[in-house]
């Protein structure tokens, strides 16, 4: 990596890259971290956002990739490469009352919990709402956050439950909330997508392959 990269070492190259707000649950930041520390001639600037924002910011070339949800990009638009499925799962307090006891549960079994879900922005929202559908299922919904920090604040505080990925579900910070798997495999798949045929400086390039050929998140936080 570092002989591919001597041709940049007379001077500081950018690379611009969008992020979802992922935080520490996926390893990614210990990666980039590593990645810097080997290329200290190229500077990586980071925009951090929900993919509403990020994927605009690609489109009109202010991003070279961005590492998003995979699940409503269009393969003829966009080049993407998977890093990570995402389970997602119920998250709730455990003093929440009504919890069925089974390991695994239905989403029929949650008909009177109330419910707080990502905003419509998020593309786990549409995962959600979609799930819904299919099983006639129509929750009582009394938040909703851009965040999925804010949502665990509110089941922590014993407003509701949730749906989002087991990687997110911080129990350091939230040491009451519990997790159950969800019957009917609702996943998400997180990649490092770029447009198709875009043209990407070397040292993109290169963070970009870096990505798309480790597999860094394949395996569970």
């Amino acid at each position: 990596m570092l002989q591919d990269m001597e041709q940049y070492s007379s001077a500081k190259k950018t690379i611009s890259m969008g992020i979802l707000p992922l935080e520490q649950g996926y390893r990614l930041l210990e990666r980039l971290t590593s990645y810097q520390v080997a290329m200290e001639r190229v500077q990586v600037n980071i925009t951090e956002d929900n993919q509403g924002k990020l994927i605009p910011l690609l489109d009109h070339g202010k991003l070279d990739f961005a590492v998003v949800r995979m699940d409503e990009l269009d393969p003829e638009v966009y080049e993407f490469h998977p890093i990570y499925r995402d389970k997602l799962v119920l998250v709730y307090r455990n003093t929440q009352e009504g919890i069925p006891p089974e390991e695994s549960v239905s989403l029929s079994q949650l008909s009177h919990l109330p419910f707080v879900l990502m905003s419509d922005e998020s593309v786990l929202h549409n995962l959600c709402v979609r799930q819904f559908h299919r099983e006639n299922f129509h929750p009582s919904v009394i938040y909703t956050a851009a965040r999925h920090r804010y949502l665990l604040s509110l089941v922590n505080s014993g407003l509701g439950v949730t749906i989002l990925p087991k990687a997110l579900v911080n129990t350091d910070l939230f040491p009451d909330l519990c997790c159950k798997d969800l019957r009917g495999d609702m996943e998400s798949l997180i990649g490092v997508v770029r447009l198709k045929h875009a043209h990407l400086s070397a040292g993109a390039e290169h963070l970009y392959e870096f990505f798309a050929q480790q597999g860094i998140l394949a395996q569970e936080p």
